[in-house]
């Protein structure tokens, strides 16, 4: 006998042997297996494990009933129904008999969802990312989702180095509680930004026009230098209107990429750009494919000259302004396109504007987004269009125009897309809220009154209404004020401007040979005489006090000594283009202002003022601003009284103090008491003003807006008997320059003016400084 014969006799019966033992271990659940879906008819169905989850609604969920056989299809679906409700970590179906039994084990169910280590979201901000909630089932999938929509949140605010680990906290009746411990890390800031395929422009020129920033110390309190990809997006557009503006028309940037460092701190920034060739602009043709329109008649509208480099925004204002004339002209479907072909041998565009007739669009619905405080109705009263009216792009335009105008909000997207059908178009507004809700308080110092500070509070867009309401209140330590006022700018759903108002004032400075109080009200009304064009009436009675005269008080004094009543009609008509009221860049503001006192009360007068401002926006957010205005008071059928008289100085020209120019006594020249340097007012005036106003470099993404400024005024003409006294008053003009800054704050405008006067004439107050802050909330 061979060895290998032996061995393979003795080993082949105990391979035998483990063969039949482990096919007799296996056979039991081979054989429970089967039999699961051996045939047979369900006579009952168990549910066991179940807790909160009832039987009643498990046999709601699954499809399986008594009676039906145990067909594995069946099975399998019920298996799958009862996974599907998100109620259950784990579901088996076994089979005794006839008998179906359903074993499940319930999901844990949330308690309390909490966050450790959050600083840069509060706990309010994540809860509205997370998708599980208290009291719903505990489940990997939600918990894992949670921590990448968590991780996105952080992205948006720039943090990238986030890590965020859940951890599940059981407790008794198969609950648990969910912390999500966070560890924020630093912002991954901007540490570069490079340009590749740039030639015309420099790194620096195109970083400037870009809104996203490198890390530098100074930028502690701004946002720009934080890796963001939505702002690289408007960047990228901003780097192609830059190119198109300055002659390279077909510049593109091909791809932006943010490179993450490797200790995740920060980021590379590149943008790959292709210039392309720079063109001048070649002649400007239009053709009209509107019958009995002449497309020569839209000549003076086009902004391009030949010969001057290509630039986009010439281009588009020529189409915008032809839109709207044509719109004025009764083609209000009218479309202009621009047709741009190249002259290889004077690199020149020659344009085409092409003038159609536009396909007729209604508007079908005026969707309304991002007024979390502001009532939708504010913002639809602005509107020019209603849902069913044609379809104008410019009375969409001039509905933007005043949306934005209204103040309440910092940004203001109105766009059309198409509707339910070609002609019906849907109007889309997303509006980016601003706090109308001010605090305020600044001062100047001045030589005579010491400090004089002021401080108030405002509610610019009550309830989200539209309505205000504000407490204004200045002093020192001679002299008070307060005024009150509300205003409700729709009366009765119908465009009329309504406001009352109510104010106290107090002068008590003892080197005055006069001290005096006054407190009033004022009704006002206003209505619209054509879309730029408004008139507002008011009333206005007041009750004035001079007392505490000297006894060797001068005449110009003396003889307003006691109490008066004025009744006071007045009355302003203005004219309106400017793009925003509050911050304007662009238009037109002129108005004229009559107050009449003298239908009842002691006190009869004429005053008149005039004012004009224009403003002419130049690239770059900068903008120039011109002012002038001017006014006069003329005592009716008596002299002028001192409360009634112009009291003007830093309001008028800076560089002097609130009440700087203002026409004075003369003690050195006067017989009478009339102390050196008391205030008289004066009855006319005016004053010139015109501002460059800027984005300061380096700061401006921190909201530092600059502006030089140069002033001219006077204030002159008390207007009464000044009997035995001098007076130093002027009508020369006096001058101002100087710069100006403000900042827009964590806690509101903060404003700063340094002023330096020329021309100072006696009497004259000098006060270079004067400054305020707004602090919204």
């Amino acid at each position: 006998m061979t060895t290998w014969s032996f061995i393979s006799n003795k080993v082949r019966p105990l391979v035998a042997f483990a063969v039949t033992g482990a096919f007799a271990a296996l056979m039991p659940s081979v054989a429970s297996a089967q039999s699961l879906y051996d045939p047979g008819t369900i006579t009952s169905i168990i549910v066991d494990g179940n807790q909160r989850y009832s039987d009643a609604n498990v046999a709601a969920v699954v499809p399986i009933r008594v009676g039906d056989s145990f067909d594995p299809v069946l099975i399998d679906t019920t298996i799958k129904s009862l996974f599907e409700t998100g109620q259950f970590a784990d579901v088996r179906v076994v089979r005794n008999g006839g008998q179906l039994v359903i074993k499940v084990l319930e999901n844990l169910v949330l308690d309390i969802i909490a966050f450790e280590g959050n600083s840069t979201l509060n706990d309010e901000i994540l809860e509205e990312v997370l998708i599980s909630q208290s009291r719903d089932p505990f489940t990997k999938s939600k918990v894992q989702a949670d921590v990448r929509r968590l991780l996105r949140a952080y992205e948006a605010r720039g943090l990238y180095g986030v890590d965020i680990a859940p951890k599940l906290i059981t407790l008794d009746n198969n609950r648990a509680n969910l912390i999500f411990e966070i560890s924020e890390g630093a912002p991954a800031k901007i540490d570069s930004i490079i340009f590749i395929g740039n030639q015309a422009f420099s790194d620096g020129q195109l970083r400037s026009m870009i809104q996203s920033r490198q890390r530098a110390p100074w930028r502690f309190l701004s946002e720009a230098d934080l890796y963001n990809p939505d702002r690289l997006d408007l960047d990228a557009q901003l780097l192609v209107q830059y190119y198109q503006g300055r002659g390279y028309a077909d510049a593109r940037v091909l791809d932006v990429s943010g490179e993450q460092i490797s200790d995740r701190s920060g980021f590379l920034v590149t943008f790959y750009l292709n210039e392309g060739a720079r063109y001048r602009f070649g002649n400007s043709s239009i053709r009209s494919e509107i019958g009995g329109l002449n497309g020569e008649l839209l000549r003076q509208y086009v902004k391009s000259q030949p010969g001057e480099w290509f630039d986009v925004r010439d281009m588009d204002k020529t189409r915008e302004d032809m839109r709207d004339a044509l719109g004025n002209m009764g083609y209000a479907f009218a479309n202009v396109s621009v047709e741009q072909t190249n002259d290889p041998a004077t690199g020149a565009k020659n344009l085409t504007y092409i003038i159609e007739e536009g396909q007729k669009a209604f508007v079908e619905r005026i969707n309304i987004s991002g007024n979390d405080g502001t009532q939708d109705y504010v913002i639809r009263r602005e509107f020019r269009l209603a849902e069913g009216d044609a379809f104008s792009i410019s009375k969409l335009r001039r509905s933007q125009q005043r949306v934005q105008s209204l103040g309440y909000f910092e940004e203001v997207d109105i766009s059309p897309r198409q509707g339910s059908a070609p002609d019906r178009l849907i109007i889309d507004v997303n509006v980016l809220e601003s706090s109308m809700n001010q605090f305020n308080f600044g001062g100047t110092i001045s030589t005579q009154a010491g400090l004089i500070g002021n401080l108030g509070v405002t509610f610019g867009n009550l309830g989200g209404r539209g309505q205000s309401l504000s407490v204004q209140g200045s002093g020192s330590q001679t002299t008070q004020d307060l005024s009150v006022s509300f205003s409700e700018p729709w009366l009765y759903d119908r465009e009329i401007p309504a406001s009352v108002s109510l104010f106290y004032n107090q002068d008590q400075d003892a080197s005055d040979p006069y001290n005096s109080r006054s407190f009033g009200g004022r009704l006002s009304l206003g209505y619209k005489l054509s879309e730029n064009v408004s008139q507002n009436w008011s009333y206005s009675l007041q009750r004035s006090e001079v007392f505490n005269l000297d006894d060797d008080a001068p005449f110009v004094v003396s003889q307003d000594e006691g109490t008066t009543w004025r009744s006071i009609i007045g009355h302003r008509v203005s004219y309106d283009t400017r793009d925003n009221r509050l911050k304007p860049r662009e238009g037109l503001y002129l108005s004229l202002t009559n107050d009449f006192a003298g239908l009842g009360g002691d006190v009869a007068y004429l005053k008149n003022t005039a004012t004009a401002n224009a403003y002419f926006p130049i690239r770059d957010q900068s903008a120039i601003a011109l002012r002038v205005e001017a006014g006069n008071l003329l005592g009716l059928g008596s002299d002028t009284r001192i409360s009634d008289r112009f009291f003007y100085g830093e309001n008028l020209v800076r560089g002097f103090s609130p009440d700087g120019l203002t026409p004075r006594c003369d003690a050195s020249n006067s017989t009478a008491t009339c102390p050196d340097g008391v205030a008289l007012g004066g009855t006319l005036y005016y004053r010139g003003t015109a501002e460059y106003r800027f984005p300061i470099p380096f700061i401006e993404e921190q909201g530092f807006m600059g502006r030089a400024f140069a002033d001219v005024g006077s204030l002159w003409n008390v207007g009464a008997d000044t009997d035995n006294i001098a007076v130093l008053e002027s009508s020369d003009p006096r001058f101002s320059v100087g710069l100006g800054a403000t900042w827009d704050s964590p806690i509101g405008p903060l404003s700063i003016d340094y002023g330096i006067p020329f021309n100072v004439q006696d009497g004259d107050v000098v006060q270079n400084i004067r400054f305020a802050l707004a602090s919204g909330f």
